[in-house]
């Protein structure tokens, strides 16, 4: 703000209200404009980027070691691995719903006389 009003001073004739003068003030506001636009772009992609190494952090972590005591032996993970599958499908199965089934359609409505059951087209009330 401060070189915005130094330019405006210096170049820009506070008394002349020439077309040449309103160019400029005009060049020199756009300039000051984009200066805060791209101050602010700087300051929401630098928000940006610090969201997205967050994100990543989060989805490189080590998953978390097995509770258990002592060491494992290939045959004892493959049996707790089983048991963890074979849980996680009885609950799969359990908890599947049922299709939805399909709405029924309502019957025509004839636009002539209002009853259901036909269209205007084949309305017995009308005189042909």
């Amino acid at each position: 703000m401060v070189y915005y009003s130094y330019l405006h001073v210096t170049l820009v004739d506070p008394e002349s209200n020439t077309p040449t003068s309103q160019a400029l003030d005009q060049l020199l506001k756009g300039a000051l404009i984009t200066m805060h636009n791209a101050a602010i772009l700087t300051s929401e992609n630098h928000k940006l980027r610090e969201a997205v190494d967050q994100l990543q952090k989060r989805r490189t972590r080590r998953a978390q070691a097995l509770p258990n005591e002592g060491i494992l032996t290939v045959s004892e993970g493959r049996e707790l691995a089983q048991a963890l599958d074979q849980a996680h499908e009885a609950a799969t199965v359990t908890n599947q719903p049922e299709p939805p089934q399909r709405a029924q359609r309502a019957p025509p409505r004839c636009s002539n006389c209002w009853e259901l059951g036909h269209k205007r087209n084949r309305c017995p009330n009308t005189a042909r």
